[in-house]
């Protein structure tokens, strides 16, 4: 009975080491990945925004040693007036439509001011879309994700949130 009692706690001792051992590696990993993800996050921040000279030029957004770059469709070949340190406008990038994008951390802004009657009824734009695939979520954003890897978190690039609309009265509709 005595050998049936020191072998269970050698057997009780060996699996308390065993389940140690796989907490410790499994705790590793996740801050491994933890870490990588934020030195994903933080490059991500030295992400640098080039609004074009002209407005039917591509935008360009340079992040992660990738290239994203925006080309408007049918715009008119509007000047770059810089009004601030962080925003830029194209005066009748469309017919009665003015375009001023405004820059921020981690992202950019472009809001499509319809000036009067007679403005555009869509606005298209062309992605180069080589090294990247994208998905529609459920809000309506376009999440871009490194070639072959959508839908994994670690791999997303650049989101573009669903548009919407205000109207001169400050009505807000999508």
């Amino acid at each position: 009975m005595k050998n049936i009692l020191n072998n269970l706690k050698i057997y009780l001792i060996a699996g308390l080491i065993i389940l140690a051992v796989i907490a410790a590696t499994w705790f590793y990993v996740d801050s491994l990945r933890q870490e990588l993800a934020k030195t994903a996050l933080d490059n991500q921040a030295t992400s640098t925004i080039i609004s074009p000279s002209a407005y039917n030029q591509p935008l360009t957004i340079k992040s992660l040693g990738q290239i994203f770059s925006v080309s408007p469709l049918g715009a008119l070949p509007a000047k770059a007036e810089t009004t601030g340190e962080n925003v830029v406008k194209y005066i009748n990038a469309y017919a009665n439509t003015d375009i001023v994008q405004t820059k921020s951390a981690h992202k950019i802004k472009e809001d499509i001011i319809l000036k009067q009657p007679g403005h555009p009824d869509k606005f298209e734009y062309q992605i180069d879309l080589s090294q990247y695939d994208f998905i529609k979520n459920n809000q309506g954003d376009f999440v871009f994700y490194d070639k072959g890897k959508s839908n994994d978190d670690f791999y997303k690039r650049f989101t573009i949130p669903a548009p919407y609309l205000i109207d001169a009265d400050g009505k807000k509709s999508e």
